[in-house]
């Protein structure tokens, strides 16, 4: 049986934003948003409220979709940030079981998974925005190293790499995101594979078979 995942990220520097932390918190909702409508409708997904005024939680019922959900989820902060304001998140992901999970209201559920994924996120270095943790020492040594280079990857993304990847990342074909973008296919296959698309593939295929053991 797949485990659960617990994402759980906050802002960087939300305190730095001023005025202009109410469309930061709207983009967040926005992409939350955009993130139902990815999703396979056969995949349980619940996500909490804005709480500690930056952070949020996300509960998915197929561990194996929290690594796509987290690069979604960065890529697309990314394309939004603008000159006026650079909107970056740290994401800790969960993996573990749910023995209570409140629907409604997702701060009051607990277990592993968000014990697991809390704890991390509080523990993650400054200079890191991803980190994976489950319950296995032996699974956490790889989803480390794994999580870091995913990190390295996405910190080097323009906005224009991080929109194709958003919509690449679940799925969408090169044919449709050149027609969603508004430039040709060949455009798109530039800024995927600069986005280095082939290693976020082989990284994603890779934590499914560690999430599957």
């Amino acid at each position: 049986m797949t485990p659960y995942a617990v994402i759980t990220g906050d802002l960087v520097k939300s305190s730095t934003f001023k005025e202009k932390r109410k469309d930061a918190l709207r983009t967040l909702d926005e992409i939350f948003n955009t993130l139902k409508s990815k999703l396979p409708k056969d995949i349980d997904t619940f996500i909490s409220d804005i709480f500690r005024g930056d952070s949020f939680q996300i509960v998915v019922s197929d561990a194996e979709y929290a690594l796509s959900i987290a690069i979604f989820i960065r890529a697309q902060l990314i394309r939004r940030s603008t000159a006026g304001i650079a909107i970056n998140t740290r994401i800790s992901i969960g993996i573990g079981s749910i023995e209570y999970l409140n629907q409604e209201k997702i701060m009051e559920s607990d277990d592993e998974a968000f014990r697991l994924s809390e704890r991390s996120l509080d523990e993650i270095p400054n200079y890191r925005r991803l980190i994976i943790t489950s319950s296995s020492e032996e699974q956490n040594q790889t989803l480390e190293v794994l999580s870091a280079f995913i990190d390295a990857i996405t910190s080097r993304w323009t906005s224009e790499q991080a929109e194709a990847i958003s919509h690449w990342i679940f799925g969408e074909t090169q044919t449709a995101l050149a027609k969603r973008i508004g430039v040709t296919q060949s455009a798109v296959q530039q800024r995927l594979q600069l986005a280095g698309h082939f290693a976020i593939e082989a990284c994603v295929k890779y934590f499914d078979s560690i999430i599957h053991k």
